[in-house]
């Protein structure tokens, strides 16, 4: 059985189970997943307004990218220090308390820059 919880104001509402259900092929489900992904890319700007996060950028001149979203693939941009990573961390694992989605540990990958020195 599927069942929903939306935070609202700092409290979180549910559990909400639809009565007619929702599959996973349904039409609605993609809007629902930008819905609970939107508030994603929100904690991430709040993050980075904060001054917790850094993000990147490919020229001094251009804009910082935080984050990539596309379908259920996200790519996070961050600098390769324990305090950015924990940062990251804590906001993945608040969102997952909100909405129900985690990160799948087997599925996802950590990629460094070239320039980031290695410590033994």
């Amino acid at each position: 059985m599927v069942t929903y919880n939306f935070c609202f104001n700092d409290s979180v509402i549910g559990p909400i189970t639809p009565r007619k259900g929702l599959w996973q092929g349904d039409p609605l489900s993609p809007y629902l997943f930008l819905l609970c992904v939107e508030g994603l890319s929100n904690a991430l700007d709040v993050a980075a307004d904060n001054g917790t996060t850094t993000g990147c950028k490919i020229c001094l001149t251009a804009l910082t990218v935080m984050h990539l979203l596309f379908a259920d693939d996200n790519f996070l941009f961050f600098r390769a220090t324990v305090e950015e990573a924990t940062s990251i961390k804590e906001l993945l694992l608040n969102y997952e308390s909100c909405s129900g989605q985690s990160v799948n540990f087997q599925k996802s990958g950590v990629y460094f820059s070239a320039n980031v020195k290695h410590n033994k």
